[in-house]
């Protein structure tokens, strides 16, 4: 009975999904990737998709900094915040934090084994009055991201001309502490990604065919050991990850579509989908479908002070309650 409070609050801040040990990093890490349905394993270049496939950065020209801070539910405070930036050799280095805090989390002792129903009023009424002790719980994670980027000229034989391709890789470490009432948990765990980015108009040698790309993600490589202060372990078993996306200028208007897809082997039925509509490269329309629900979110980009900065918002109707993103995001020349 002491953490049956806490328990059903974890699982209803992660909607659910799970009773994995890295639940709260799957709540999302920015308004964008939320509202596609996180699935962006071959998402490029938005260094917010690292959870997931952390060669992704590698295809970002410029220093991207950016925050989210979330209320889920009204029943835990999560924030996310992340920090790219490429050096020579085009590589890129990212840094970024994630945090869950579930607060004032009651104490009810166990009553149950009290069988003389006086003695039992009693007991309640004393707790009532005298009020009840509470906990936290709190979970946060640190990563550091390297990823690289790879091009090659591919011939095909029958093309005059060689097809250019993109194949970025990238790896992250991550630093995982917990703590739960009187407890404290720690871990370390890594990742490896890798995408590979296909121009279909040379391929097809025909104009306007779009940009394909693939990815695949091996994330808490031979499983995440969490080692508490009670000497218990928690694990968070290694996962693949892939998938797909396909970006597409339409035609007469001045709007480009972007296709996201992503499956794993560990859950079958965690299946995302995404679809982003770019208007005019500064207004952005957003739908998701994953195995929580439906999502759905817009972004704004305009240029302040010479930065290029972008607004995004994402939203979610659950059974708990509807949950509201917001983000921040700059890009610095």
């Amino acid at each position: 009975m002491k953490l049956f409070i806490l328990l059903m609050s974890v699982q209803m801040v992660v909607m659910a999904q799970s009773n994995y040990a890295d639940s709260f990093l799957r709540i999302g890490t920015s308004a964008r990737t939320i509202s596609l349905g996180q699935a962006v394993v071959a998402m490029h270049g938005h260094p917010q998709s690292y959870l997931y496939n952390p060669s992704g950065s590698a295809l970002s020209e410029k220093s991207i900094f950016s925050v989210l801070a979330v209320n889920q539910f009204s029943l835990a405070d999560y924030y996310s915040f992340s920090v790219t930036r490429p050096f020579a050799g085009e590589t890129v280095f990212g840094l970024h934090g994630v945090g869950l805090l579930i607060d004032h989390i009651l104490e009810r002792p166990d009553i149950h084994g009290i069988s003389d129903l006086e003695t039992r009023r009693d007991t309640i009424r004393a707790l009532v009055s005298e009020g009840f002790s509470s906990f936290s719980n709190r979970e946060t994670a640190w990563t550091l991201t390297i990823a690289k980027l790879f091009q090659y000229n591919i011939d095909l034989g029958w093309q005059t001309n060689q097809i250019p391709l993109k194949c970025p890789v990238g790896v992250n470490i991550r630093y995982i502490q917990k703590s739960l009432h009187e407890l404290n948990g720690r871990g370390i765990g890594f990742d490896a990604g890798g995408i590979v980015q296909v121009p279909l108009s040379e391929v097809l040698s025909m104009s306007n065919m779009g940009l394909l790309t693939f990815g695949g993600s091996v994330t808490n490589i031979v499983g995440t050991k969490i080692f508490w202060s009670s000497q218990k372990e928690d694990l968070i078993p290694m996962r693949f990850i892939w998938g797909a996306s396909y970006q597409q200028d339409l035609v007469f208007v001045p709007i480009t579509a972007e296709f996201f897809y992503q499956a794993n082997q560990r859950l079958e039925e965690e299946e995302k989908f995404g679809l982003e509509l770019a208007v005019l490269e500064k207004i952005y329309l957003r739908y998701g479908k994953d195995e929580s629900g439906q999502h759905g979110g817009v972004g704004f980009e305009f240029i302040l002070f010479r930065k290029n900065i972008d607004l995004g918002y994402s939203f979610l109707s659950h059974d708990l309650g509807k949950a509201h993103r917001f983000d921040f995001t700059i890009v610095l020349n």
